[in-house]
């Protein structure tokens, strides 16, 4: 569970042989190989550490910190801490080369894993628009066989005068074609751009020296910011907006054919057509109103962050929504806490598991009492519910 913590500075002994790593705020902060050494020790930031019983362990009275709309997840064993020891200063002059070999691994096996997930996600969306893509020009391309008859009668129609609805219609037919193989080439792209982000970052090799682990992770740092710098991550998730207006233009062209040889029928579709555009219009509308939606999109989230920006008078495309969806959840802790429970209680096929949550749920009574029998807090003081 994440729980919001003040962050602060303390420290662990030099102990045992241990390779620890901590995520903290923005950087990964190392704690490396521990000797028998008695040497000062390194320090920790947001969290309290020292060994207990052969294991590295957090005190649980102390979570860990929930910093800049961050959420941190603990990657150490939890267990009760003893009373915390003198804090001794780091000393400037200690030297530890195994350590920072042991945080290029770390590094190189945390990236590896991250860019993986990042990678097939964006390769997994940019595949379904692709498929998108190539299945409505397969649909369209007949209906401009057709329509490109209608110019060779069109002679000096105007685009708006009489019989100008060939135009029209040859207009918006392959315009939408044109901006779907736009949004297919576009996705070609991006494509290979990861493909290139990929290319000679190789972190797994065992049989590599240090200098060639270290090369190869600030090379795939290197392109990380060049992703982020660019915004590779939002012209993905915009490139719906190409097949959107496809979309939007081949309907209209449609109701503009149809209006000219059944006006019922072409009717029928500007009805049909205008319940999806209302549909679609309002589910990307909500989440600028509330954070609760399940409708987020990338156009959406950017929408919402622009809408939230100027009510600040201000220009901000990210960041707003997702702190505002964190402390929405800070405010139902209590009910997400047993949802939660209860989610798990239902759906868990394991003994143990179900345990545990029966277990946690008398807890979460216990702490329920606890907090209604606090005594009253005097004039001005906040409550702990409101911290």
């Amino acid at each position: 569970m994440y729980r919001r913590h003040k962050p602060r500075i303390s420290y662990a002994p030099l102990s045992q042989q241990r390779h620890i790593i901590l995520r903290a705020l923005h950087e990964p902060v190392l704690v490396g190989t521990f000797h028998h050494d008695p040497l000062p020790c390194l320090v920790l930031r947001g969290v309290q550490e020292r060994s207990t019983s052969g294991f590295f362990s957090t005190s649980s009275a102390d979570p860990p910190p929930l910093t800049r709309g961050r959420l941190y997840k603990p990657t150490l064993l939890s267990a009760t801490v003893p009373p915390a020891m003198t804090a001794v200063p780091v000393s400037p002059e200690f030297e530890d080369p195994q350590t920072l070999a042991d945080f290029w691994a770390i590094y190189a096996r945390e990236a590896s894993q991250a860019d993986r997930r990042m990678i097939a996600n964006w390769n997994k969306n940019l595949d379904v628009r692709l498929i998108f893509s190539g299945i409505f020009s397969a649909i369209l391309t007949p209906f401009i066989i057709e329509s490109y008859k209608l110019l060779q009668s069109a002679g000096a129609s105007t685009f708006f005068g009489k019989g100008g609805y060939r135009i029209r219609v040859n207009a918006m037919w392959f315009g939408s074609l044109i901006v779907s193989l736009i949004a297919a080439l576009l996705c070609i792209h991006c494509k290979q751009w990861l493909d290139g982000y990929l290319a000679d970052t190789v972190l797994h090799d065992r049989h590599s020296s240090l200098s060639d682990l270290k090369r190869a992770c600030r090379l795939r740092q290197y392109r990380l910011q060049g992703l982020k710098r660019f915004h590779v991550q939002q012209i993905i998730g915009l490139l719906p907006v190409l097949l959107y207006i496809a979309l939007l233009f081949f309907a209209i062209g449609l109701v503009d054919f149809l209006w000219h040889l059944s006006q019922a029928i072409a009717i029928y579709i500007s009805v049909l057509c205008g319940v999806v555009a209302v549909f679609h219009i309002a589910t990307t509308v909500t989440p600028f109103f509330t954070t609760r939606t399940p409708f987020k999109t990338p156009l959406s989230n950017l929408l919402g962050n622009l809408w939230r920006g100027m009510l600040q008078g201000k220009l901000v495309t990210r960041g707003l929504m997702e702190a505002e969806e964190l402390e929405d959840v800070e405010k139902q802790a209590e009910i997400l806490d047993r949802r939660c429970l209860k989610w798990l209680m239902k759906t868990t096929e394991s003994d143990a598991y179900y345990g545990t949550a029966q277990r946690a749920g008398v807890e979460f009574e216990r702490q329920q009492r606890r907090f209604s029998m606090s005594p009253a807090l005097p004039t001005g003081a906040r409550s702990p519910k409101s911290s």
